[in-house]
């Protein structure tokens, strides 16, 4: 079964490697954000302080609500 062979594997062996077009600066535009996720076809941007931390992560449905 589906569940059978999911307990088999790590998540390892399902992940997407992490790529530099996954993550945008804090000041980056909404808009920006949601182009970057169409373009990538990921769901979801790790979010970058001007040095590189990562400091959260914005989802394609946040992306698309206004704050």
């Amino acid at each position: 079964s589906t569940e059978q062979r999911e307990d088999r594997l790590a998540v390892g062996d399902a992940m997407r490697p992490v790529t530099s077009e996954m993550f945008v600066e804090v000041g980056t535009s909404l808009s920006e954000a949601r182009e970057m996720m169409a373009e990538n076809g990921t769901g979801a941007l790790g979010v970058v302080d001007s040095q590189g931390k990562l400091v959260g992560f914005i989802s394609g449905g946040r992306a698309r609500r206004r704050p």
